[in-house]
């Protein structure tokens, strides 16, 4: 199998999974018990079958990590319901005797998802009562007790197992209730038990477990920091996993595991489930980068669940287990385990696009974006008109913009689009040199998304010729990708008037961008920018609402903005009384960042006024406001021109 997937597979895995997603509520469904609120483990269970404890957390978990819990009204209005029943009923499941850790664990974990969804009244409100309260701090000591004196979580006299140890203490610390020495007591278990386990399968042995060796791995990379990963551990990993999707067998599958515990009630014995451990690998962001190479095998596994499938006939699909051959029937757990797989690896995949639309174009991705936590801290302010008032432009973007964007930003960490109301695109425009470009780096270092900034050049890579393929290519990926701010640069001669432009390039890219302009803002995904210098030569079409939610004029920074990042410095007090008069400071406002700085290097501390004034006229006369806009002609400059398209300005309400 090819170690890597190329951007057309990457696509097609996506929406494989993407459709195989909108089963996930349908099929739960059939499993979903209307009084409690909860889920039975089998498909037509009897009658008088109560809720299970684990498959209702898991089918939970599906649901609400994917958000279809929150978007069903008739299971959201349960949520207070089913906490409650959680709460109060005896806490056994599977013959394993009541308040065992695995069943509790499950609870437990629960307990915590629901509490996060629900409204902050109603969640005051539970908690309030005392007999709740005592539940979870009980249920919270019987996951603790599986880690006393120096010992691991087991159940019916099994010894303890990285599955169980990995269940409790992933519940533990999502509540803050692993203490430093369980988490380094178990951390360093969990390293010996990988390295003992890589050993075994290494020698072939008989006693090797590969499910073992990876619940382990998770614990161990959860548990510790990026700092504490050595080059000796990251090569642990690396092989650990290596030997894992090596072990892959030709249907999709991997080997079954020693059973966690025997299942009597049932005559099965209680396995771990492929799709349940593959749920658990995918969600530390520690594993993400080497878990993209093995993409290929975590696609076939998630291509093999159409042939193991139950059909539903009220709709939807279900799945076993296959730990009870006597009752083989779906299961609402293994059922939840495969849409919660599904999800979690279409968040590694839309990351495996992202990164390969960055690869396409030969751009550096960034991995660590650069995420402040002040909007534009290295962008100096300028003004914006906005209904006849002149206001703050830095204020009017993360007000208008920014902000709505960031609120929205966990529907696209889920694999949603971002809401109609929420504005995703502009169009910025002004003179040249005044930091359009920075402006679009600023949004994405607040947002902690990459930017990815493409010009005429990629249009062109493969000649004239080519230019329709290139295009439609690079806005098919820009269709598919997200979290990702897209500035398009320099396309003045791209989008101009189709009635005026002379050029076959300029009449084809405004024709062929129109469409696959309101395809990327439909899809609500990346941030869109299209900077430019000329706004009164764009196409119509182009700057109506619906392919552009804003169009905001950017101008030479105010004075008030070139003090202020000047103050401390040796040359503010020259400043100060250069720009005391009210023509100066016009003249000094006047000027574009680049132009400041070049008047900067001329100035000395100390200098006398009347020569620095005559700096500042000099520097005045030769900025861009005043020299000749050029693309119209009639002898207006720039400063004119910027007045007139003032009124092009559309700030999203």
């Amino acid at each position: 199998m090819d170690p890597f997937l190329s951007f057309q597979q990457h696509d097609a895995l996506r929406r494989f999974l993407i459709e195989l997603k909108q089963y996930q509520t349908p099929s739960l469904k059939q499993f979903h018990d209307p009084a409690s609120g909860g889920f039975f483990q089998f498909y037509q269970g009897n009658p008088g079958a109560k809720l299970s404890f684990a498959s209702t957390s898991m089918s939970l978990l599906s649901l609400i990590v994917t958000g279809e819990w929150e978007s069903q009204e008739d299971w959201n209005a349960k949520t207070e319901v089913l906490a409650h029943e959680l709460l109060t009923r005896s806490w056994d499941s599977a013959n394993l005797g009541p308040n065992n850790v695995f069943t509790v664990a499950f609870v437990l974990e629960a307990i915590t998802a629901l509490l996060e969804v629900l409204p902050k009244d109603q969640r005051d409100e539970l908690l309030k009562k005392k007999e709740h309260g005592k539940r979870i701090s009980d249920a919270e000591g019987i996951v603790r007790a599986g880690f006393a004196h120096g010992g691991f979580p087991s159940v019916v006299n099994y010894p303890p197992s990285a599955y169980l140890t990995q269940l409790a203490s992933r519940v533990l610390k999502t509540r803050g209730k692993l203490s430093q020495s369980q988490t380094k007591a178990v951390r360093s278990w969990a390293w010996r038990e990988l390295s003992d386990q890589l050993a075994l399968l290494l020698a072939k042995s008989k006693a090797a477990d590969l499910t073992e060796m990876i619940y382990a791995l998770i614990i161990a990379v959860t548990l510790s920091d990026v700092n504490e990963n050595t080059p000796e551990r990251n090569l642990l990993i690396h092989a650990a996993l290596d030997q894992f999707f090596q072990h892959q067998l030709e249907d999709g599958s991997w080997p079954r595991s020693r059973p966690r515990f025997p299942d009597t009630k049932w005559g099965g014995s209680a396995f771990s489930f492929d799709y349940e451990l593959l749920v658990q690998l995918l969600i530390p962001p520690q594993l993400q980068d080497q878990l993209l190479n093995y993409l290929p095998q975590l696609s076939k596994a998630a291509r093999a669940v159409i042939d193991s499938r139950y059909e539903f006939k009220n709709g939807g699909f279900g799945w076993t287990s296959g730990n009870y051959r006597a009752h083989s029937v779906p299961e609402s757990w293994a059922t939840a385990s495969i849409y919660h797989f599904s999800h979690n690896l279409e968040r590694l995949n839309a990351e495996a696009i992202r990164r390969s639309a960055f690869e396409y174009l030969e751009i550096p991705y960034s991995r660590s974006p650069i995420e402040t936590k002040t909007f534009a801290p290295n962008f100096l302010d300028c003004p914006i008109v906005v209904e006849g008032k002149e206001k703050s432009l830095t204020d009017t973007l993360l007000a208008s913009f920014v902000l709505p964007i960031q609120k929205s930003d966990g529907l696209v960490i889920r694999g949603k689009g971002i809401s109609k109301d929420v504005p995703m695109s502009a169009i910025f425009y002004g003179p040249p040199g005044t930091s359009k470009t920075q402006l679009a780096v600023e949004i994405a270092n607040y947002l902690g998304w990459p930017l990815l900034a493409i010009d005429p050049s990629h249009f062109l890579r493969h000649g004239m010729e080519e230019v329709q393929t290139q295009a439609d290519r690079i806005f098919r990926i820009l269709t598919t990708i997200e979290r990702v701010v897209v500035l398009l640069d320099e396309f003045d001669e791209m989008v101009r008037d189709r009635q005026s432009a002379t050029e076959i390039l300029s009449r084809f890219l405004t024709t062929a961008m129109l469409p696959k302009l309101t395809k990327i803002n439909e899809s609500r995904r990346i941030i869109f920018i299209v900077a430019t210098n000329h706004i009164g030569n764009f196409d119509l079409a182009i700057r109506r609402p619906g392919r552009f939610d804003a169009i905001l004029q950017v101008m030479p920074p105010t004075c008030e903005a070139k003090l202020s990042a000047e103050k401390g410095s040796r040359l503010f007090a020259l400043l100060k009384r250069l720009t005391k008069n009210t023509i100066q400071e016009q003249q000094f406002a006047a000027l574009t960042f680049s132009e400041y700085t070049s008047l900067k290097k001329r100035l000395i501390p100390g200098m006398d006024l009347i020569t620095a004034l005559n700096i500042l006229e000099t520097a005045y006369k030769n900025c861009t406001l005043q020299t000749l806009y050029d693309e119209h002609g009639g002898g207006q400059t720039w400063e004119e021109v910027s007045r007139e398209q003032s009124l092009k300005i559309r700030v999203p309400s």
